[in-house]
């Protein structure tokens, strides 16, 4: 298995690569992406590691086997977003549409894979994502984007405790180009509301209601619409 390593120091730039038979993989990580040092180690695990795309996600991902996994010392994920860059030289194209190819992480918790907002230059052959979640990542062929494969982490946010669940943010993946998000407490009052006409398909909640001051520990309930008329709910709780 090749494989890299790096040790990343708060408020310094790391970048982090490794040359696979795919074309090299470029990990690029902003100084406040964690506020500790921490190791981070590159590798391209075996396929057998890899897990198969579940039965309830076939309709919408392909799986290509091109995949690596970033791993840290410490239980703990960015708190902003990291860049990764793919590549796919030596793959068969035959019955996939690179058109629609994105990078995908696989959620332990959920178990199932999440695709992350990626630019595709189909002539390079090159992917480039941004996510906030590390773990094993994979190329795949996404079906159209929508609303209802937001992925909503983490849920729940426990601020303090040093987990993987200690975030400054609460993170939405995978949204439309144009999205309207409602955040409502249980009482249906709206706490919070953000709109975007040209999302990068990523959005950081920073846990704060419209006036800009940090909400209470709870339960809150969001609301996520685009232009469409699609439309998702869910539940997210934040314990302080």
């Amino acid at each position: 298995m090749s494989e890299t390593s790096a040790t990343f120091e708060p408020n310094t730039d790391k970048s982090i690569s490794l040359a696979t038979s795919a074309g090299r993989v470029n990990v690029e990580i902003p100084g406040k992406t964690f506020t500790e040092t921490v190791n981070i180690e590159l590798s391209i695990p075996a396929m057998a590691d890899i897990p198969a795309v579940p039965a309830g996600q076939e309709t919408e991902l392909k799986a290509t086997d091109v995949a690596i996994e970033i791993k840290l010392s410490k239980p703990i994920q960015p708190q902003s977003p990291v860049t990764i860059t793919m590549y796919y030289i030596n793959l068969s194209l035959t019955g996939l549409n690179e058109n629609h190819f994105t990078i995908a992480y696989y959620d332990e918790n959920l178990s199932s894979w999440v695709p992350i907002p990626t630019e595709v230059y189909t002539s390079l052959k090159k992917l480039v994502g941004k996510t906030m979640h590390l773990s094993k990542f994979q190329i795949m062929q996404s079906s159209p984007v929508s609303v209802l494969n937001v992925k909503v982490y983490p849920n729940p946010l426990k601020s303090g405790t040093g987990t993987k669940f200690d975030r400054a943010k609460v993170a939405f993946e995978g949204l439309t180009k144009q999205y309207s998000l409602k955040i409502f407490n249980v009482s249906g009052e709206l706490v919070f509301e953000h709109e975007e006409t040209d999302s990068s398909g990523m959005y950081g909640w920073d846990i704060v209601n419209s006036q800009g001051t940090k909400v209470a520990s709870g339960v809150y309930i969001y609301l996520i619409t685009n232009d469409r008329g699609e439309k998702k709910t869910g539940k997210l709780a934040i314990i302080k």
